[in-house]
C-alpha cells in the first residue's frame, strides 16, 4: 500500500523498502497502480479469476512471478481476452490497466 506523500508501496508487514520488479514474493502476480512498480501493489497469490475494474483503473505496471511457464490472461469489459502476458518471469513497468476489468492467473504456457 502506498502511504500518503510516499511514492512506493510498503509492505505493511514489514519494515519500508520501495516496491520494484523483483519484490513482487515468488509464486505471485502483483499489480501496481503507478508505473515502474509505485503506488499500491496488489498481490494476486491464489490461482483464480479476479475482478480488478474497481481498484487497478489506469496507468500502472505489473510483474508475473507466478512458478516457471505461468501466464495471466487480462479481459476487456466485454469478456474476451485482450492481452497475455508472457511466461514467468516477466516484468512491465509501463502498462495500462485502463481497458483491463479482470485477469486470470495460473495459466499454463509453452
Amino acid at each position: 500500500m502506498a502511504v500518503p506523500s510516499e511514492k512506493y508501496a510498503r509492505d505493511l508487514r514489514t519494515t519500508y523498502a520501495p516496491a520494484a520488479s523483483d519484490s513482487c514474493p515468488y509464486g505471485n502476480f502483483c499489480g501496481y497502480t503507478g508505473s515502474a512498480y509505485t503506488g499500491d501493489e496488489y498481490d494476486f497469490y491464489y490461482c483464480g479469476y479476479y475482478d480488478t475494474s474497481s481498484y487497478l483503473l489506469s496507468g500502472g505496471s505489473w510483474s508475473n512471478n507466478q512458478t516457471q511457464h505461468r501466464r495471466v490472461y487480462m479481459y476487456g469489459s466485454r469478456g474476451t481476452v485482450i492481452y497475455t502476458t508472457p511466461n514467468a518471469f516477466y516484468h512491465t513497468a509501463s502498462g495500462d490497466w485502463g481497458p483491463v476489468y479482470d485477469l486470470k492467473t495460473c495459466i499454463t504456457g509453452a
